[in-house]
């Protein structure tokens, strides 16, 4: 049930506090939080960060962190409500307050260093409502970190608006690193009723009386600019100066490359660029002076030429070294003495050196070594003679030794293979990579000929003739290309003939091919497939051999094509002759063509289809049967040899399936036939 809120005065202990005598207030902060950004600046405010808040107890309030403050602008820390009734009325923020009973929940701050701090005081702002002497806050400091805690006496309760507290710290909490405060809720009845927040704290501040010090002016020195490891003193001349009192202590930081951190002027060896801090303090640890000093450091150059390392050059000749641009002051050391200028011409064997100058810092290259080599004598070998016959090759050799070579054709390799005439030398590199050159070498090629074989050209014989081949007089040598000799060949059997021959150079030379066939008699065979079921044409094709010239006589036409194709006037036997020929003889074959009526419609009564066409393993024969019949089912080459037969019993729509996976791939019949008549059709079989 909800209680009215009623407002009572703080213990006398806690006006006493808030009576304390003004010359506390006369003391500087140290440490403060507003629980506001930013961090720092004047009273080192500690913007919120580190705090710990809900620790101990239970029920539905609970601190928050960076809430409204209660006191002035910005954000707090409070007790809130966080339950249903909070929650309905619309959170935090709302007007309302329902505490539950044994709720004590703790606020409890960062550590806080007091060290070189005495007399001490600590002040906060805060409102705190609820049921006076039942629901109260109370403060508590630790020593140690927040292992153990002081809760101190006063109850802060019945404070509707914002006041501030002052109270003086005990001397136990001064001078150490990890001080700390805590704020504690408790209420120990549910008093519904009140306003939220039960109890809100803002603007903390730590206090102690001021230090009275004048301090030291501080020069850390005037910011230098150094090579890599080369060293730089810090400090100015003097380091420090004034200040009260004056004996000085110095503490440089980083300590980095320093020669030492405590001394007034250190040298610098840093690695890279660096800003020293140096703090200079009068004898009292409050009453110092820093100053800063940026040493900057440029890494060393690396400098380098073209060529670098080892050079070798050939008596008489001379390199170019070449130092890396970008610096300045080149000078060259060289076995005869020192050069100024980026570039030197070397021609003397020994080291040579340079150094430069780059952003103030001064380097030297890596030493480039020059030897210098003397030329040598490149001779050159061939297998055989210079004068060459048409298709002959001589292979060139070079001395053994050397490396790189290259000829005058463009060829590469010690030695090469020549079949052109032509002059040919060859260049290399010798020890000390010097280059020799060989004299040159004069390649020559007599001219080709061929040799004149009567007859020539393509010479056809029949089967048992010969003929004679004779070669062009005058060369000698006479081979043929099956390998018999001499001026003349009779030959009797087809091939390519040819001969070579020699001239009085020792060249040979060779015939172009003679082609001779052997023609055999021809040989006359045909075959021949029905195309349609009403023309009765008939496709005949050639199947014998030799044949030159083709006569057909079909006993109502003739034809002289290889594969004609002929239309019969009706279905019947007919005697069909071929004559064939060429210039060895003729041959005559006459035959008996079956010319069959194809159709779906023979016989009278019966519709019919087949399918798959083609067929592969299975042919269907789909149809209707107007009345019922009997029949006979034969597969029939396309020669009409029957392969297959089967009765039927057809009446009404059908489907038969015929097995046709056993004939081969072609063109058949299917036939259905009885006394009042057949029908056949065309069918294929993939």
């Amino acid at each position: 049930m909800k209680k009215t809120l009623r407002t009572h005065l703080l213990s006398t202990l806690l006006m006493a506090v808030i009576g304390l005598n003004s010359s506390l207030l006369a003391q500087t902060v140290f440490w403060s939080d507003t629980f506001d950004a930013p961090a720092g600046g004047t009273g080192n405010n500690n913007a919120g960060a580190g705090w710990t808040i809900n620790q101990g107890g239970s029920g539905s309030n609970q601190w928050f962190l960076s809430q409204p403050s209660s006191c002035g602008t910005g954000t707090g820390i409070q007790v809130s409500c966080d339950g249903f009734i909070c929650n309905f009325f619309g959170g935090p923020s709302q007007p309302v307050y329902n505490a539950s009973v044994a709720s004590d929940r703790n606020a409890v701050s960062p550590n806080v260093s007091t060290v070189g701090r005495s007399n001490m005081t600590f002040s906060f702002s805060f409102v705190c409502q609820g049921v006076p002497n039942l629901d109260y806050g109370t403060l508590s400091f630790s020593s140690d970190g927040g292992t153990t805690w002081n809760e101190l006496p006063a109850r802060y309760q019945g404070v509707s608006s914002c006041s501030t507290v002052v109270i003086p710290v005990p001397a136990q909490y001064e001078n150490i690193p990890n001080f700390r405060i805590r704020f504690r809720w408790i209420n120990a009845v549910n008093s519904p009723g009140a306003t939220d927040p039960a109890f809100s704290i803002d603007n903390l501040s730590l206090s102690s009386p001021s230090q009275s010090c004048t301090p030291p002016t501080v020069n850390a020195g005037t910011a230098a600019t150094i090579c890599a490891g080369a060293p730089t003193t810090l400090g100015g001349n003097p380091t420090a100066t004034g200040g009260n009192p004056s004996n000085y202590t110095y503490s440089w930081a980083p300590t980095t490359g320093l020669s030492s951190a405590t001394v007034a002027n250190p040298v610098a060896t840093p690695s890279s660029t660096t800003t020293y801090t140096v703090t200079v303090s009068g004898g009292d640890a409050n009453c110092t002076a820093s100053a800063q000093i940026i040493v900057t450091v440029n890494p060393l150059p690396v400098l380098t030429t073209t060529p670098s390392g080892n050079v070798s050059i050939c008596e008489g000749q001379s390199q170019t070294l070449t130092a890396a641009a970008g610096f300045s002051n080149y000078v060259w050391t060289t076995p005869s003495g020192t050069v100024n200028g980026q570039t030197v011409t070397a021609n003397q064997a020994g080291p040579y050196t340079v150094s430069a100058t780059q952003n103030g810092c001064n380097v030297e290259s890596d030493p480039i070594v020059v030897t210098v080599s003397s030329t040598q004598t490149l001779n050159v070998s061939a297998d055989g003679p210079l004068s060459l016959c048409p298709g002959q090759d001589v292979v060139l050799t070079a001395d053994a030794g050397f490396s790189n070579y290259l000829w005058s054709n463009g060829q590469s390799g010690q030695a090469i293979t020549v079949n052109a005439a032509g002059t040919y030398s060859v260049t290399a590199q010798g020890a000390g990579g010097c280059d020799a050159e060989s004299q040159p070498q004069v390649v020559t090629i007599s001219a080709p000929f061929s040799v004149v074989v009567t007859p020539s050209g393509n010479v056809s014989l029949c089967e048992g003739e010969t003929i004679t081949l004779t070669a062009q007089a005058g060369f000698s040598n006479y081979v043929w290309s099956n390998n018999v000799a001499g001026q003349s060949l009779t030959v009797s059997t087809a091939g390519g003939y040819s001969v070579s021959a020699e001239n009085a150079s020792g060249c040979t030379g060779a015939s172009s091919v003679v082609n001779v066939t052997i023609s055999n008699a021809p040989v006359a065979s045909f075959s021949y497939t029905q195309l349609d079921e009403e023309e009765y044409n008939v496709q005949f094709s050639f199947t014998g051999s030799n044949a030159d010239s083709y006569f057909w006589d079909f006993g109502d036409g003739t034809s002289t094509q290889e594969n004609p194709l002929f239309a019969f006037g009706f279905d019947n036997d007919w005697p069909v002759t071929l004559i064939v020929s060429n210039n060895c003889g003729s041959d005559t074959l006459t035959s008996i063509v079956e010319v069959i009526k194809t159709g779906i419609t023979s016989l009278p009564g019966l519709e019919l289809t087949i399918f798959p066409n083609p067929a592969v393993d299975y042919l269907v024969l789909n149809g209707k049967a107007l009345m019922a019949e009997q029949v006979e089912l034969s597969i029939l080459s396309i020669n009409g040899a029957v392969l297959m037969t089967q009765s039927l019993n057809l009446q009404g729509e059908f489907n038969q399936v015929i097995d046709v996976s056993q004939f081969a791939s072609g063109l058949y019949l299917v036939q259905l036939q009885n006394e009042r008549g057949r029908s056949t059709l065309l069918w294929s079989k993939q």
